[in-house]
């Protein structure tokens, strides 16, 4: 691999903090708008870019930025850990994996059949829902959960990150105020959890249902 093809495999990565951008150099720094910093910047990258090739081989130095790439995709933007840092759930630096529920320009609808199932259309705010939720909870002598906002609901389940198949479905906890559970007695209580029940075939949400623990 030459010089010319490391540079180009190193896009995007970094060394020790510093962003490589080939071309570098402080020509190129100065016409992206860096200014003197800019400039001081790529002539640190130019120089690192010559002189790790040099030190542990061209091969060894694209891998190893390869692999700094890598890491890098696996952080979500706040610097939390994505297995169980400070945000629950999987989160992966690409486009559709960090909106797994929303559209690619980053909306999330909770009208979306496609990925939110009957979410909202059988548990959603209102209060014809309501009323449907209370028969049916005195109809089978079994809790109702229901949404409180679905919007608000939407933009969590997105958030939190991709959830998988899984049988028994997975529970999640939701923040207070988010849902209740309606009981067949009339009574209403908060919800503090969510079941979410993953269309196996699509890999998005069938239904989430507030519950409570």
């Amino acid at each position: 691999m030459s010089e010319s093809a490391f540079r180009g495999a190193s896009a995007g990565a970094t060394v020790f903090g510093i962003a490589v951008c080939p071309p570098a150099g402080a020509a190129a720094a100065q016409l992206a708008g860096g200014g003197t910093a800019a400039a001081a910047s790529a002539g640190a990258v130019d120089t690192l870019v010559s002189v790790i090739p040099q030190i542990i081989g061209i091969e060894a130095a694209a891998e190893m930025l390869a692999q700094a790439g890598k890491a890098m995709l696996s952080k979500p933007p706040d610097g939390g850990d994505a297995a169980g840092g400070e945000e629950e759930g999987v989160y992966i630096e690409d486009g559709e994996s960090k909106s797994w529920l929303g559209k690619e320009n980053g909306v999330v609808d909770p009208k979306s059949t496609k990925n939110f199932g009957h979410t909202f259309t059988t548990h959603g705010a209102g209060e014809k829902n309501t009323k449907a939720l209370l028969g049916r909870a005195r109809g089978t002598n079994t809790p109702q959960g229901q949404w409180l906002n679905n919007q608000e609901v939407a933009e969590y389940l997105n958030k939190y990150g991709v959830i998988e198949y899984s049988q028994p479905p997975q529970e999640i906890s939701i923040p207070e105020g988010l849902g209740q559970v309606i009981f067949p007695d009339g009574s209403i209580k908060p919800a503090t959890s969510c079941r979410v029940i993953i269309n196996k075939a699509t890999g998005k949400i069938r239904s989430a249902i507030p519950i409570l623990k």
